[in-house]
């Protein structure tokens, strides 16, 4: 296992950003509630009928509650997580071919299944690890803004629920992600590659609605 924690310990810096980052975000979007639910409503009925519907917004009714504001701003964080995780899978394996160090890897005493193998667990590991981080923040952040009466155990109930389906998501784009790595050569082009794929992902779901 020296080379899990060989890259464990590679990722730890961009992992504990990309927490960070996130956790800010949904401090923001969340900060947003109140005042949303006092005077934005009014506003957002002046919205045409079609916009609304791309953005999901379609019932204004569920933006008065921390439980259904969350739901529709949460799709902003697994966009962040998407990129996040997708990112992780293309320079996987690509990462090694750019930096030139999958030569010294092919001449240790580890089969390249092993190499992959534990580096794909790897990648799961920080993954599952932002998305509890992320998740543990993001909860508690719904806690300091929910409305007065808010049942904590329902909005418990619904933000489990909800975060994990978008754990789900977040894996998919991983192990996507990981499968291409394997046919690229570049660090930026892995890069690139995930953007692509998670916004394309992202207007293809807006456009179907």
């Amino acid at each position: 296992m020296t080379l899990f924690r060989l890259e464990c310990k590679t990722h730890c810096k961009t992992l504990l950003i990309w927490m960070i980052v996130v956790g800010i975000l949904t401090l923001g979007l969340v900060s947003l509630f109140p005042a949303m639910k006092d005077m934005g409503l009014d506003q957002m009925k002046a919205m045409p009928k079609d916009m609304m519907k791309a953005f999901n917004l379609s019932d204004l009714g569920m933006l008065t509650t921390i439980k259904g504001y969350f739901g529709y701003e949460y799709q902003y964080v697994m966009l962040a997580t998407g990129i996040f995780a997708a990112m992780l899978g293309t320079n996987a394996l690509s990462r090694e071919e750019s930096e030139g160090t999958i030569s010294y890897l092919f001449s240790q005493p580890i089969s390249r299944i092993a190499i992959v193998g534990e580096k794909m667990l790897c990648n799961t590991v920080l993954y599952t690890l932002y998305w509890l981080v992320s998740m543990a923040i993001a909860y508690l952040v719904c806690l300091m803004f929910k409305e007065t009466g808010a049942s904590v155990s329902d909005l418990f109930d619904g933000f489990t629920q909800l975060t994990f389906a978008g754990w789900v998501m977040g894996l998919t784009f991983l192990s996507v992600g990981f499968l291409l790595s394997a046919f690229l050569s570049s660090n930026k082009s892995a890069t690139s590659l995930s953007l692509g794929l998670v916004f394309l992902t992202f207007i293809l779901g807006v456009v179907g609605k």
